[in-house]
């Protein structure tokens, strides 16, 4: 799942578009590795699949091609893409709200979290149970100190070294945090309303 979601992150959101002024390569579908793409499934729900629907009508000869100016198309992709978008962030927030509620009735709920990214003062981890994508900040608020380490060259972070204090009860403690680190983390809600923060656990 980890590898999957590091691998669909940097693929752009497909988008509809009028093909008058596109070159071959905009035709490309990356997942599928396929040159020419497009979808049509019953048309009852996207208006974009009864606009292929009609040229696919006028391919065959069943009906006129229609009479559609290019700016025309252009505007009702845009719209398209726009109202697509709209319904995908409204399903994510569902989804969010959701897990917030969850979270709410049973904070704090620890979890195994995998880093997929370390930043100077951050981490980016996937929460593995939920499919969650959260971020945990070092600030001044971190019982201990945290180093950035940078690689050989010198050019790019390459894991976070983390001294936890000492307290009553337990001893100071090292850890090193790298992509592909196993994590315990812990989420709560916040003062936010609609927002889950993310701690990191001290190991044990």
């Amino acid at each position: 799942m980890v590898l999957s979601m590091l691998c669909t992150k940097p693929m752009t959101r497909a988008k509809y578009f009028c093909a008058a002024s596109c070159v071959d390569d905009d035709f490309h579908h990356y997942a599928l590795n396929v040159p020419l793409y497009t979808h049509f499934t019953s048309p009852i729900r996207r208006y974009a699949d009864i606009m292929v629907h009609r040229l696919l009508s006028a391919s065959l000869n069943y009906s006129k091609v229609p009479a559609w100016e290019v700016d025309k198309v252009r505007m009702v992709a845009a719209n398209c893409n726009k109202q697509k978008y709209n319904a995908k962030r409204a399903g994510e927030m569902s989804t969010e709200l959701y897990t917030l509620k969850y979270i709410e009735i049973n904070s704090p709920v620890t979890a195994e979290a995998v880093v997929v990214d370390v930043k100077e003062k951050y981490i980016d981890v996937i929460i593995t149970a939920m499919g969650l994508n959260r971020r945990i900040f070092f600030n001044n608020d971190f019982p201990g100190e945290f180093l950035c380490v940078k690689n050989d060259a010198g050019v790019r972070l390459s894991k976070m070294e983390l001294t936890w204090n000492e307290t009553d009860t337990l001893p100071s403690v090292k850890q090193v945090i790298e992509v592909f680190s196993l994590l315990q983390v812990e989420l709560y809600k916040g003062d936010d309303m609609l927002k889950v923060e993310t701690k990191l656990v001290r190991p044990k």
